[in-house]
């Protein structure tokens, strides 16, 4: 089974300042196989307000991957997942919540890729995180099945509006906090076969902090059955 990406997918929340805050995601009816992926970035001047919880349509999501506040200047990005997430042609709510709000900006992208596998949907995940002015930031992640789909998120500490996906990806959503800085994007890379992979973000005038985080995701194996449950 080949991965795909709703047609409802992606959608993303204005970058924020504040301690929470939702935005609604439809998934299409009867897509076989779904699992939805939530990348939430948060920038901030100093220790950075973690996420404390994520859900869609009031579930919770898990968290697959996340960088280490402790590295970075106030810069964290986190991965999460919910497998056989609501798929009813109904918009519902992505809501975030945060520890507390950061001094310069949060955001959040959603997307939801079908024909994924419902046992272990990630093949390998990993972030990455620096507290020193870079122009370049990668996860290296060596993939074990062919045609993965990549998920790659990030945030500066800049906001110079020049933040930009590396190694091929399409980007998915991009937004940029003014006034205090901050700058999120998030997007997808369609893999063939397994080996080395490298998902990469970029930023111009001169560099600085980075964060980011990726996972390659699994197709469903030939015989999984398709999974269609809805959720009331």
């Amino acid at each position: 089974m080949a991965i795909g990406i709703d047609s409802n997918s992606p959608q993303n929340i204005a970058a924020q300042q504040n301690a929470g805050a939702s935005f609604n995601l439809t998934i299409g009816s009867g897509v076989s196989n779904p699992v939805l992926y939530v990348v939430v970035t948060v920038s901030d001047s100093g220790s950075p307000y973690e996420v404390t919880s994520v859900t869609y349509n009031s579930v919770a999501m898990q968290q697959v991957a996340a960088s280490d506040p402790a590295s970075g200047a106030g810069l964290i990005a986190y991965l999460f997942r919910l497998k056989n997430p609501t798929a009813d042609g109904a918009p519902h709510a992505v809501a975030v919540t945060l520890q507390g709000t950061p001094s310069s900006s949060w955001d959040a992208g959603a997307v939801c890729l079908t024909g994924v596998d419902q046992t272990t949907p990630e093949d390998v995940s990993g972030a990455n995180q620096t507290s020193s002015a870079v122009t370049t930031l990668s996860v290296p992640l060596s993939t074990n099945f062919p045609n993965d789909w990549y998920i790659v998120g990030g945030t500066d500490q800049g906001g110079f509006s020049t933040l930009a996906l590396g190694d091929g990806a399409t980007q998915r959503w991009y937004t940029v906090f003014t006034g205090p800085a901050g700058e999120h994007i998030g997007g997808t890379k369609i893999l063939t076969s397994p080996g080395s992979i490298s998902p990469t973000i970029t930023v111009g005038q001169g560099g600085c902090a980075l964060a980011m985080v990726a996972a390659a995701i699994k197709a469903a194996p030939s015989g999984q059955a398709p999974f269609f449950e809805l959720r009331w």
